[in-house]
């Protein structure tokens, strides 16, 4: 018997889409006398005026000189925008000469501060960060306010919002874990907001007057700032004499230049079949002209042209990654630089050079870098996805350094990685030392005939496969934590994949 339900019938074929239902937004977005239609996400047609757009948005300037597709009305044309209508509401509302609205909520302040940011709105900016702080907005929820100010960069809202968290007590969160609001954030912001906390001094001079705020003093001093930090590792590198073998080829068909300037005579093919992304992460910024009498592109001087590509490393680093490519003998010796080591890994991470990858990580273990440098390696093992390199990076820096001492190291990965990987770091080494300061230091027989008993059983990097003992990396990181690599090669994570 057919289906009474409409929804289980299917469509005809050829029965054209039902139109899309759309509303107009209420006043002042709705006036005969506008020029242009700003349709939002979710339906709702924003009639505005193009001069107000043009004035206050450079992105809307130069999107309304762009030729209409066939059928647009030239005289009020429409542009469908990702913005719900809400946002939009706000939004508009900031950019026309009228009071700004009252902005209740820190979700909405968000979504109108991306707006602004997109489409370069100076004054929607301002008026999205003044928002931010206002008093009722940040002593509700200081930390979602320090997570917003740091992801748009806005360093001086950052701040205030820090200090509203520590002064109110509400950052001693960040100790007992409580702070999945702040994974978006960078690590290196989430570990300045540790500092300041830290630094947090209590003036009172007996503990009944303790819970006074104004007996409260932070130093930020000693404080990077928030959004910014301390960009890459400080490289003293100086650039190679020369290009040798086999990198000087004649018969090259493009030139990777690096950061210091050194060209790099290299096959298309080989590159190709290392990475199918890596020319698609670097442009072509110009043509080299080069003596030589082979087939290709010829200038106007009849010398051949080869494309030149720009990449952001430099010339050791490049050397080092395109030996790791090319049939022929590595330098193994030269990765025994920690520094290097960690440019060369996260290169080939970037470039989506798995052969290189591989060999760096197996190098790890051979120069016992996962001993040495246990906390910058497990950022960029959570950057590849590298779970099983993550998790002996975590547990070597639990076994070889206090607990107190994770919590103020600092290296420049952090820069580059969402905090939600340090939190749980963090919450994991608790944990564990927890776990081992409440059991006896003397092994029984039987801990040490089996492994998985040891107290120290968290701390191994093999205990997770056979103990109901070390559960604490699963608790803290289960299967769907660590992100897999980005499909294009590059070295961003994904911030959903590191959400609580």
């Amino acid at each position: 018997m057919a289906s009474s339900n409409p929804a289980a019938t299917p469509r005809a074929a050829n029965t054209p889409p039902q139109p899309r239902q759309t509303r107009k937004a209420t006043d002042p977005f709705d006036r005969d006398d506008a020029d242009l239609i700003i349709r939002a996400s979710d339906g709702v047609d924003f009639h505005v005026h193009r001069l107000i757009l043009s004035l206050a948005s450079p992105v809307f300037a130069g999107m309304l000189t762009f030729p209409q597709p066939p059928g647009t009305d030239p005289d009020r044309p429409v542009v469908d925008v990702l913005e719900d209508s809400e946002t939009l509401n706000v939004f508009l509302r900031v950019l026309y000469p009228m009071p700004d609205p009252d902005i209740q909520s820190l979700p909405l302040i968000r979504k109108v501060l991306a707006a602004a940011v997109k489409y370069d709105a100076a004054a929607a900016v301002a008026s999205a960060k003044k928002a931010l702080i206002l008093p009722h907005v940040v002593k509700k929820d200081p930390l979602g306010v320090f997570a917003v100010a740091c992801l748009f960069e806005a360093e001086t809202e950052a701040k205030v919002a820090a200090e509203e968290a520590v002064m109110s007590g509400r950052a001693s969160e960040l100790a007992r874990g409580n702070s999945a609001v702040l994974d978006e954030i960078s690590a290196g912001a989430y570990h300045r907001l540790l500092e300041l906390d830290r630094s947090r001094k209590d003036s009172s001079t007996s503990p009944a007057e303790a819970s006074s705020r104004s007996d409260l003093q932070l130093d930020f001093a000693g404080v990077l700032s928030f959004c910014e930090g301390r960009r890459g590792r400080p490289s003293t590198r100086q650039p190679i004499p020369s290009v040798t073998e086999p990198f000087n080829a004649p018969n090259a068909d493009l030139i990777l230049r690096s950061s210091d300037s050194v060209d790099f005579r290299v096959s298309r093919v080989i590159i190709s079949y290392a990475s199918s992304t890596f020319l698609q992460q670097l442009r072509p910024f110009e043509l080299a002209e080069e003596s030589v009498p082979t087939d290709g592109p010829r200038s106007s001087t009849g010398e051949r042209s080869l494309p030149v590509y720009s990449m952001t490393e430099d010339s050791i680093v490049v050397d080092t990654l395109l030996r790791m490519l090319y049939p022929v003998a590595h330098d193994l010796a030269r990765l025994s630089d920690p520094a290097l080591f960690l440019d060369v890994l996260e290169a080939a991470h970037k470039y989506a050079l798995e052969k290189a990858e591989k060999l760096m990580w197996e190098s790890c273990t051979a120069l016992k870098f996962m001993a040495l440098y246990p906390l910058q390696l497990y950022f960029i093992a959570i950057k590849c996805g590298a779970q099983e390199e993550a998790r002996a990076s975590a547990a070597a820096l639990i076994k070889h350094s206090a607990i107190s001492a994770i919590r103020q190291r600092y290296v420049p990965e952090m820069e580059t990685t969402p905090a939600g990987p340090y939190r749980r770091l963090l919450l994991y080494a608790d944990e564990c030392s927890a776990a081992a300061s409440n059991t006896p230091h003397t092994l029984s027989p039987k801990a040490i005939r089996e492994p998985s008993r040891s107290p120290l059983a968290p701390f191994s990097t093999t205990s997770s496969a056979n103990s109901g003992n070390s559960g604490y990396w699963e608790k803290y990181y289960p299967p769907t934590f660590l992100p897999t690599p980005h499909p294009n090669g590059s070295n961003l994570l994904s911030i959903a994949s590191v959400r609580a």
